[in-house]
């Protein structure tokens, strides 16, 4: 983050290019700055994927509440897996006997 803030604020030649990445490679402090954007990045990654996740678990279980389709129908929709459509169909049956 630190480096592409520098990198988007400076225009540089290709010498001073060369030598900025010099100065930067040996700095322990521009290193730790680069590991703290490679974690978190490789966060954001897994909270996407998580969000995506989320999403396909939310649409079949819409897709169960409106009883139109097969388990199989909507695994294939979701995509999830046939196992993980029938233990979100018995949480939704459960839901359904509630008062």
């Amino acid at each position: 983050m630190l480096y592409s803030l520098i990198q988007q604020s400076l225009e540089l030649n290709p010498e001073e290019e060369k030598k900025f990445r010099e100065i930067i490679g040996e700095n322990p402090m521009f290193m730790e700055a680069k590991m703290l954007q490679s974690i978190e990045e490789v966060g954001i990654e897994k909270g996407i994927d998580i969000g995506k996740e989320e999403g396909r678990k939310e649409t079949a279980r819409n897709l169960l509440l409106l009883n139109v389709l097969t388990e199989e129908q909507i695994a294939q929709a979701a995509n999830l897996s046939i196992e993980e459509v029938g233990r979100m169909k018995q949480e939704v049956e459960l839901w359904k006997e509630e008062p």
